[in-house]
């Protein structure tokens, strides 16, 4: 599955169907910790630190900020995950915008 964030054609993330026990997503984001998704900012997007090309295994209640493809920002946060197959994920994610 994939997810545009931003105004453009081109996928901003995309969620893997990997056959492991924790989703992984495909983008070009940064893991900035645990925080409340509203009390994500500007001021919170990080300068370094992103992933590309790249995945790693995210964690429910934590915040990424991805890094768009038409350069703008957006946090995101896993609000619920359930492995409903051998390779098959169902991810909630909640997002906001920043710039």
């Amino acid at each position: 599955m994939t997810l545009s964030f931003s105004s453009g054609k081109t996928s901003d993330i995309m969620l893997e169907p990997w056959c492991v026990d924790y989703p992984a997503i495909l983008g070009n984001y940064a893991h900035i910790g645990v925080k409340k998704l509203e009390d994500v900012n500007p001021s919170d997007i990080p300068t370094s630190g992103y992933l590309k090309d790249d995945s790693m295994q995210i964690q429910i209640g934590h915040v990424y900020i991805n890094r768009n493809s038409d350069g703008s920002y957006t946090a995101f946060v896993v609000v619920g995950h359930e492995k409903i197959g051998e390779c098959n994920h169902r991810i909630v994610l909640r997002y906001k915008t920043l710039s």
